[in-house]
């Protein structure tokens, strides 16, 4: 489809993450929301997704999110750029029922997806997390490994890969996540989160309270290791970030 600069309707299938906003000022927001398949006045249905996003005050902001939503098939009117992604003018209404062919995408998406991996077994599809998860049996634990599934219709080669190396190697990188949880964050709790009357805790204490619940692995070796933090933090999530070249480089209390 040429870009023409001019208004057009665009009828398409929100995709799983729904809507979501910036704010740009204290009056304006930016709107962004992405189809998952869609088609334009001429009619072709395209599979590639298109992010649309617009400028608006609070109040219809609200609106809008209010009405885009996961797997809606809704028009819109649009100016479509050369970057590929469309400016948002004007919201026309639901179109559910009135597109067999984007219907059926919205089927197809909504099925229970599964890939089997020949060594770590298989992987279903999370589309709340937009995720490929597994539990796996790490250092005598059960931990989900997630990988980032970027609308792909199988987990990415390089994620797997990353998954794998992961897993081979499971002794070393729990010591290594062990040992810089410990270097950055047992200074923090035994200075600021004690407990009333608690000790101070040493570097056994610490790690043995932490349990590894996550593993997350996204852009190709950027890792995840979330925790359980055992109460050390009142129940917030201990995260260590790193890749598999440069090992764990940032510790911070989440959630």
């Amino acid at each position: 489809m040429s870009v023409q600069n001019l208004p057009i309707i665009v009828v398409g299938l929100v995709s799983p993450f729904s809507c979501g906003a910036v704010r740009r000022t204290s009056d304006i927001w930016t709107l962004k929301f992405k189809f998952y398949a869609w088609r334009g006045p001429d009619g072709v249905l395209r599979r590639d997704s298109l992010l649309v996003h617009g400028d608006m005050i609070e109040e219809a902001l609200q609106q809008h999110m209010n009405q885009i939503r996961s797997y809606n098939i809704i028009a819109v009117s649009v100016v479509l750029q050369e970057d590929g992604s469309a400016v948002f003018l004007e919201l026309i209404g639901d179109r559910s029922n009135a597109d067999d062919e984007l219907q059926q995408v919205a089927a197809d998406m909504l099925k229970p997806r599964t890939y089997e991996h020949p060594q770590l077994g298989v992987f279903t599809f999370n589309r709340d997390s937009y995720c490929w998860e597994n539990s796996l049996d790490w250092a005598g634990s059960a931990v989900t490994f997630s990988l980032n599934g970027d609308e792909t219709p199988v987990p990415d080669t390089e994620l797997l890969q990353t998954a794998m190396t992961l897993f081979d190697q499971q002794a070393v990188w729990s010591q290594r996540v062990s040992e810089y949880a410990v270097q950055e964050l047992l200074q923090l709790k035994n200075n600021v989160w004690l407990d009333e009357d608690e000790a101070p805790l040493t570097p056994q204490d610490f790690v043995a309270r932490m349990k590894l619940v996550t593993i997350s692995i996204d852009g190709g070796d950027s890792l995840g290791f979330w925790h359980d933090d055992g109460d050390l933090f009142w129940g917030h999530t201990i995260l260590i970030s790193g890749s598999l070249h440069d090992g764990p480089t940032d510790a911070e209390i989440a959630g």
